[in-house]
């Protein structure tokens, strides 16, 4: 048992009968530190810790404490930091040729293109190999095409050593957003001027305006659309000029331009999906929410409208 009896006045190891408990002899003598812990193993030898180490002690007259050694092995390897650059950089220099700038953060030189300064949004796939984005480098914004060419070793973007880079359409005085490649890959749709939807062929590169600023008349940046699984028609939110700000679903057939409304309730209907397989489309509309006539804030269901009448 554990004690801090005289002499040593430090919690030590005792050893007793249990006939004559009284005649209790110390077995260790550890004065700076107390001794913790004790435990016993079935062959008599005990097992304790003295100034975060441990100690056995065999169960033989006279024997002396042993500290037992320890190895510690780590089992993952060196761990390492990721860090994230957000302000500190110093000394920025630009190359003659006006491609690439030079700077120092924490201690290192660093150098990046500066190809594309200006801001790249709303990325879509159109396959494996080529993505479209808009970029406003030239002061419009405008739809950018990159590629690359797919081999052994560069089978994916992240792999690949150079990528090729073209504006989908000649710059102008127009802005063109929002790109969306039709389910087939035949067909890009985008938002000229942030009211019109367009889709151009992409074999042929005819341009179809599908709507007008009857149908969408703020210029906050454009509008989502959605495509449906076939790729005849497109799903989108409207806003007819009697009933600005609110939306309806409307739906418009590529080939001919012929616009559907599918709502027409006179409250917000917002967020088309096309669901099974493109035979219905889901939309949240407040129309049956609790909503506050005399202001803003209502509450949305989720409604479906089927495509046919199968």
């Amino acid at each position: 048992f554990i004690s801090e009896r005289a002499p040593q006045k430090s919690l030590n190891v005792y050893k007793a009968s249990a006939a004559n408990p009284a005649d209790a002899k110390a077995i260790t003598s550890f004065k700076k530190h107390p001794v913790r812990f004790l435990s016993r193993a079935n062959n008599g030898t005990l097992a304790f810790t003295y100034d975060g180490e441990i100690y056995t002690l065999a169960a033989v007259d006279g024997a002396k404490p042993s500290k037992v050694k320890v190895n510690i092995t780590a089992d993952y390897p060196d761990e390492k930091t990721t860090l994230t650059a957000t302000r500190g950089a110093r000394g920025a220099k630009g190359s003659p040729d006006g491609t690439q700038v030079a700077f120092t953060y924490r201690g290192d030189v660093y150098v990046t293109s500066v190809d594309t300064p200006g801001a790249e949004a709303e990325v879509v796939w159109a396959n494996d190999s080529t993505l479209y984005y808009t970029s406003d480098r030239d002061g419009l914004y405008n739809i950018y095409r990159a590629t690359f060419e797919k081999s052994a070793d560069e089978p994916d973007f992240a792999h690949a050593t150079v990528v090729s880079e073209e504006p989908v359409f000649k710059a102008d005085k127009h802005e063109r957003t929002v790109p969306e490649i039709s389910p087939d890959g035949k067909k890009l749709g985008f938002i000229l001027d942030r009211t019109n939807l367009c889709v151009m062929d992409l074999k042929s590169k005819d341009v179809k305006q599908l709507t007008t600023k009857a149908t969408h008349a703020q210029r906050n940046g454009g509008f989502d659309y959605f495509w449906s699984p076939d790729s005849r028609w497109i799903a989108l939110e409207v806003v007819d000029k009697k009933h600005d700000p609110y939306s309806d679903i409307a739906i418009i057939n590529v080939e001919n331009g012929r616009m559907t409304n599918i709502t027409n309730s006179g409250y917000f209907d917002e967020s088309p999906r096309w669901i099974l397989d493109g035979n219905a489309i889901a939309f949240a509309s407040e129309r049956y929410g609790m909503r506050n006539h005399a202001s803003w804030g209502s509450m949305s269901d989720v409604f479906f409208v089927f495509m046919n009448q199968d």
